[in-house]
């Protein structure tokens, strides 16, 4: 391989001569060509986003820890622990970073385990904030009913794949029952709402049902595959 110095170009010829401007060419090194690269070195995606989540859990502890310390020194003025919810958001937000972007399982499984995860989370915070039963009347069934639903056009859109989401839709639907059932044993006094945990068991029945009455064979064959029956 020769090198032509006036046209900047390699040449792989026997001629002397570069065949674009006619100067003498020289001949290249080619050892030295081929080790010395002129690239940047390279560095792994795995490697890259490992550094990253080290950085991100680095700002989470110190966001925590100074949460925890500001709201310590001014307790005395609010006297409410709210950097409890600040380190509850901030450690619900990695359980969802690991469930959601890193975790392998279905798509059905990371619905469920995120209701469940949102539906303890925002209970918690209603029970240290001391702000009434908004999470137990409102929050709690709008997030098992938009979790019944997704999974719904899920089953819905997916024909070839319908069967894998009969199990998780059926599981989803008899959580929809619970707030029902609890607002059932709850004392007179606390029973200030009624709509949202009928209209959670509602579309939780309608849903049970509906496999049963649209896709019977189907939905009785999984259930028998799931079970070993």
């Amino acid at each position: 391989m020769k090198k032509c110095r006036h046209c900047q170009i390699d040449v792989n010829t026997t001629k002397n001569t570069c065949p674009l401007c006619g100067e003498i060419l020289q001949t290249s090194d080619e050892k030295s060509r081929y080790t010395q690269s002129s690239y940047p070195p390279f560095i792994s995606k795995k490697r890259l986003l490992n550094s990253t989540i080290r950085i991100l859990i680095f700002i989470s502890v110190i966001a925590m820890v100074i949460s925890a310390v500001i709201n310590q020194l001014t307790y005395d003025q609010a006297a409410f622990p709210w950097s409890l919810i600040v380190i509850g958001a901030i450690i619900y937000i990695w359980i969802f970073f690991i469930t959601i972007i890193k975790s392998k399982r279905h798509i059905t499984f990371k619905i469920i385990t995120q209701t469940l995860v949102i539906s303890f989370l925002v209970l918690a915070i209603q029970l240290i904030s001391h702000t009434g039963y908004w999470a137990f009347e409102y929050v709690i069934p709008a997030i098992l009913t938009g979790s019944t639903l997704s999974m719904i056009a899920l089953f819905t859109f997916n024909l070839k794949r319908r069967h894998y989401y009969i199990l998780p839709l059926i599981i989803v639907s008899i959580l929809d029952l619970i707030p029902f059932i609890c607002y059932l044993f709850l004392p007179t006094e606390y029973k200030t709402v009624f709509w949202t945990h009928l209209t959670t068991l509602i579309v939780g029945l309608t849903t049970i049902f509906g496999l049963f009455i649209i896709t019977p064979r189907t939905t009785i064959n999984e259930l028998k595959k799931r079970f070993f029956l």
